[in-house]
């Protein structure tokens, strides 16, 4: 909570200095991993970046996409996270607006509840025409019992 609440008191401003980033995350003694946070793309040439964090240990870059429909920065964002054995993620604030890039990182627990999801769905369309079926039977049953 303490997080979140210091994030959101940073105010952006400037270019995307991604790879100044990085090498303060990749210096950093003992880190286990670095977050990315992001919503654009790097002010220098991608393939630069890629390039420059190979001198450093081998440290996961897991990174966040933050309401960017930058195809290209989505893209780098998925490469980065990818080069370092991470997951790419995407956070968006309008939940309707369309994304554009590669697909997020999803955990086996996600799909197998969208799966579950889609799986109700379906049950829950063929009850209604099920329901509705019955109806029409029953009608029908009813109104030949009465002439």
């Amino acid at each position: 909570e303490g997080a979140w609440k210091w994030c959101s008191g940073l105010q952006c401003s400037g270019s995307t200095n991604t790879l100044d980033a990085l090498k303060f995350g990749l210096s950093v003694t003992d880190v286990d991993g670095v977050y990315l946070l992001t919503d654009g793309s790097p002010d220098l040439p991608e393939e630069m970046i890629l390039s420059q964090i190979k001198l450093y240990k081998e440290v996961p870059v897991h990174t966040i996409s933050f309401n960017c429909n930058d195809r290209t920065a989505n893209e780098f964002l998925c490469s980065l996270a990818q080069e370092t054995a991470a997951r790419f993620h995407v956070v968006r604030s309008d939940k309707s607006a369309k994304y554009n890039g590669p697909d997020p990182y999803e955990s086996t627990d996600i799909k197998l509840l969208k799966l579950e999801i889609e799986s109700a769905e379906l049950d829950s369309r063929r009850m209604i025409e099920l329901r509705a079926e019955c109806e029409i039977l029953e009608w029908k049953c009813v109104r030949k019992t009465t002439h």
